[in-house]
């Protein structure tokens, strides 16, 4: 296989194989559990999408600009997964809350919502997904100003591209703090609540430096 763009399509080759074993044993570990809880859903659904994700990567580095398409699918399929993965750390850190001491913080009710006869509890869950929809929201709406653009424009159209990255870089930002909040609950776990997992451990291992 010829790449245009050849070192990134030798690593979205190697991805793709290394998600593929991941997704085997993320599926087995659900089938020999015989479960589909929020966590384990996130996991599978994160690989699932995560090879989705690198099937673009080398289609675009295999077909280059012309088919931009894959680029833009790409971008979008990774944002969703990076949210997935975000979400699990969060249910690993609540789930051990519960475990540990019986309740989890991340599962309280912060403040209330009043919406006509009933009130909204609105938790740390709830906040984090809306977190996330908004981020996934930019990221998708910079990656869609690039679609219907030709080669020639996107190479030299820079406010379309400059207002594309704008949108991304927002919310990847979003994302990424959201990251770093999911280390920070696990390493407080850790530290305060002396709550010994291999999972909140794995969190850590998930989040950028300084504590993965």
């Amino acid at each position: 296989m010829g790449f245009k763009f050849q070192r990134q399509g030798i690593a979205a080759s190697v991805f793709l194989a290394l998600y593929t074993i991941y997704f085997e044993v993320a599926a087995n570990i659900i089938w020999q559990k015989k479960t589909f809880n929020s966590f384990y859903s996130c996991l599978l659904a994160f690989g699932l999408i995560r090879l989705g994700s690198q099937v673009c990567g080398i289609a675009f580095a295999t077909l280059g600009y012309e088919h931009l398409n894959w680029l833009i699918a790409h971008l979008v399929l990774g944002a969703v997964e990076y949210f997935l993965l975000i979400l699990a750390s969060f249910l690993v850190v609540s789930h051990a809350h519960k475990e540990a001491i019986g309740r989890s913080y991340l599962t309280k009710a912060w403040f209330l919502i009043p919406l006509g006869c009933f009130k909204l509890d609105v938790d740390g869950l709830l906040l984090i997904h809306i977190g996330g929809i908004l981020a996934n929201f930019l990221v998708i709406s910079g990656a869609s100003t690039l679609a219907g653009l030709t080669p020639e424009q996107y190479l030299f159209d820079t406010s379309t591209v400059d207002i594309s990255n704008g949108l991304r870089i927002t919310g990847q930002i979003i994302l990424l703090a959201f990251n770093i909040l999911a280390g920070l609950f696990a390493l407080h776990s850790i530290i305060y609540l002396k709550i010994r997992s291999y999972f909140v451990f794995s969190v850590l291992l998930a989040t950028p430096i300084p504590f993965g």
